[in-house]
């Protein structure tokens, strides 16, 4: 039936099924070529070139929270290559509090009004008037949303002991998972893999927790509410899926080893030292294969967090912050593979 599901063979325009294989039959076909004539991309007349997001986030169990949950801000700056009177981009349980369009001199092109579309998976903002080609504009978002438990977006992750004799004391840890279409559930984005964009990210978490991103972090210090605030460096330009965060209270394994055009290397979370091994030694064969010589996009920085409860044998290729399942993290080809 996967193979049908893309035949053009099966392009039918009438609602009947009389003349339908007698395996399409009763099955809802129509309905299904009705969905797969149905055009959910985003426009391409307005692109992402950079993001910045803030994050606070509460985690349960720390600082009294009873759940995990986070408010955020998101602007971005865009261009425009054909004149568009609206905005639409993607968001999925997210509330949103506040959106703005300004245009340069700070002129507020956006009505208030911020339209939501769930089977699109996007939210849509008009604006007072149609945006020229090549204008600039600046979109400003302001939101909430709750932790999810699914292992999508901005998910709690559980630190498991090993055994009854496991010293480490169990712990959650907040971690994201935006492939293919995660980082609409943790920020209003333009959630399409062509749209790549730079990343600036701030987050305000729990003094007892550390955070990781794609990039190094720039500096830390203290708000007013003795929350830690974490500042990270402007990442490459990224896909949206690509775009990386972990809070956690898991402990954290270093090394000074030196490895070609790398600065740092780190893994977090169960069998830490195992797996720095195996990182570096993915590293250094990339490094010895002729076609990497001149590639310039790989991170100076580069951690691995292993969790729990990925798929044990599984990983993602986030540049900067490889997440994996237990076993992938000790696994060479498979390391070799979200590196390469």
């Amino acid at each position: 039936l996967s193979l049908l599901l893309i035949s053009p063979s099966f392009t039918i325009q009438n609602d009947s099924e009389d003349d339908l294989p007698v395996y399409l039959k009763g099955i809802g076909w129509r309905d299904v070529e009705a969905e797969l004539r149905k055009d959910l991309r985003l426009s391409n007349s307005i692109r992402p070139t950079r993001y910045e997001v803030r994050l606070n986030v509460s985690v349960r169990g720390y600082e009294g929270a009873e759940k995990s949950t986070f408010r955020g801000s998101v602007f971005i700056l865009l261009n425009v290559s054909s004149p568009i009177d609206i905005i639409e981009l993607h968001s999925v349980d997210l509330a949103i509090e506040k959106a703005r369009i300004l245009a340069v001199g700070e002129e507020v092109l956006s009505t208030g009004e911020v339209k939501y579309h769930p089977e699109r998976e996007t939210i849509s903002i008009p604006s007072k008037r149609m945006i020229q080609k090549d204008e600039i504009v600046l979109l400003q978002i302001f939101y909430n949303g709750i932790v999810q438990m699914n292992g999508a977006g901005l998910y709690e992750s559980w630190t498991t002991r090993e055994d009854s004799n496991d010293p480490e004391t169990p712990t959650i840890s907040l971690v994201t998972s935006g492939e293919p279409t995660g980082a609409r559930l943790w920020i209003p984005c333009f959630d399409e893999p062509d749209k790549k964009a730079t990343f600036t990210l701030v987050v305000h978490h729990p003094k007892e927790l550390s955070v990781y991103s794609n990039s190094f972090i720039q500096r830390s210090q203290s708000d007013r509410f003795s929350r830690k605030v974490t500042f990270f460096k402007r990442t490459n330009p990224l896909p949206t899926y690509l775009f990386a965060l972990a809070v956690t209270k898991q402990k954290v394994a270093t090394t000074d080893k030196y490895v070609k055009r790398h600065r740092q290397f780190r893994a977090i979370g169960k069998n830490k030292k195992s797996a720095i091994i195996e990182f570096i030694s993915a590293f250094n064969a990339i490094n010895s294969i002729k076609v990497f010589e001149n590639v310039t996009y790989f991170p100076e920085k580069n951690d691995i967090i292993i969790v729990d409860d990925y798929p044990e044998r599984s990983a993602m290729e986030n540049p900067g912050l490889i997440t994996a399942g237990r076993k992938a993290a000790l696994e060479f080809d498979t390391l070799l593979h979200e590196i390469a």
